[in-house]
């Protein structure tokens, strides 16, 4: 597989110091396309195979529950969208090839090919993230590689997160907190124990699902984004770091709308709709706050 990438690699330096993305001729095209080597169409079969798996594996995790990974469909989406708008006026530069992309390559696929026996899925899936920017530098080269740093950093979202993780940052008992504080600011009686909110008619108990922590780890793709077009370095900082407080903030505004949801309407309301419809406005929560910390310059930067 990795001869054939070298192979396929050297073609597109080899034949296009002369072409140009912008005037593609069909005929010629195809013409090239027949003559690529069969080692380069059985590496890319063989490439789809090893890693297949992981991707159904990928969908499935960011399909499965609007509380967990639900960002995952939107990271290929962006990765293509920044890639073709960082590359634009490439078309008239000649075709690149960088060896140093064997590196990535061959550690992308080591990872894959060990977690084979291990079986933890989760190996191969950081292995698959690996070999892009090899790829990336096989078939572009160093300088534009270099232009596309950041959508081949958003493609590290795309690895699905168990929400058990959301303990290290202290997501569920910060979201506790809060809504504790909040709730008695308005005049209720609330009893904390650890996640456990009591109220007088009922508990809300702030489970991993509830911790927030996908609004984190959507709002971390979000931020990145947001920092790869801001316009000064202060921006780009202050951006990455209100991830924690968005998302907590955000958080902390779901479980209080539920209680008082709860409060006026009775219990019934944690089984209905708006449950993960609350879910759906933490995320739109956390990415507003992120949105104007970045500014108009930034989402104009984005969009334009």
């Amino acid at each position: 597989m990795v001869a054939g990438a070298g192979v396929f690699a050297y073609q597109r330096w080899a034949f296009g110091g002369d072409s140009s993305l912008d005037d593609i001729d069909v005929r010629e095209t195809a013409r090239a396309l027949r003559g690529i080597p069969k080692s380069v169409l059985l590496a890319a079969v063989v490439y789809a195979v090893v890693f297949a798996p992981t991707l159904a594996w990928f969908y499935r995790q960011w399909t499965a529950s609007v509380w967990e990974n639900g960002h995952g469909l939107l990271v290929p989406v962006a990765v293509l969208y920044f890639g073709v708008r960082l590359l634009r006026g490439e078309g008239d530069r000649p075709a690149e090839a960088s060896a140093w992309g064997f590196v990535p390559l061959v550690v992308g696929l080591l990872m894959a090919v060990t977690d084979v026996s291990l079986g933890t899925r989760y190996l191969t899936a950081a292995g698959f993230v690996m070999t892009l920017p090899g790829l990336s530098l096989l078939f572009l080269g160093a300088r534009r590689t270099r232009r596309l740093a950041l959508p081949l950093a958003l493609s590290v979202f795309m690895i699905p997160i168990p929400t058990a993780v959301s303990d290290v940052f202290g997501m569920r008992l910060l979201t506790a907190e809060g809504a504790a504080a909040a709730l008695r600011a308005v005049g209720y009686a609330v009893h904390q124990n650890y996640t456990l909110l009591a109220l007088p008619r009922f508990s809300i108990d702030v489970t991993y699902a509830c911790s927030g922590f996908a609004a984190l780890y959507a709002g971390s793709f979000t931020a990145v984004s947001l920092a790869g077009f801001a316009p000064s370095r202060w921006r780009k900082l202050a951006v990455l770091a209100a991830i924690l407080p968005a998302a907590l903030l955000s958080n902390i505004f779901r479980v209080v709308l539920l209680a008082l949801l709860a409060s006026a309407f009775g219990t019934e309301v944690f089984d209905s709709a708006l449950h993960p419809v609350s879910g759906a406005l933490a995320f739109a929560v956390a990415i507003g706050i992120l949105a104007c910390v970045a500014g108009r310059r930034t989402l104009r930067a984005m969009f334009e």
